[in-house]
């Protein structure tokens, strides 16, 4: 229980960590439908 609300921590904040940092446009996101179309998958 307790190994599992320490990785539960850490997910948090490294999900935390990449908001940051794309809300500060040092990470870039994209969308799904341009992914889609990228990867040829919208045949």
């Amino acid at each position: 229980m307790i190994e599992q609300g320490i990785d539960d921590m850490e997910d948090y904040y490294l999900a935390a960590d990449v908001l940051e940092r794309v809300c500060t446009g040092k990470e870039h996101i994209h969308c799904s439908a341009d992914i889609r179309k990228y990867l040829g998958l919208d045949d």
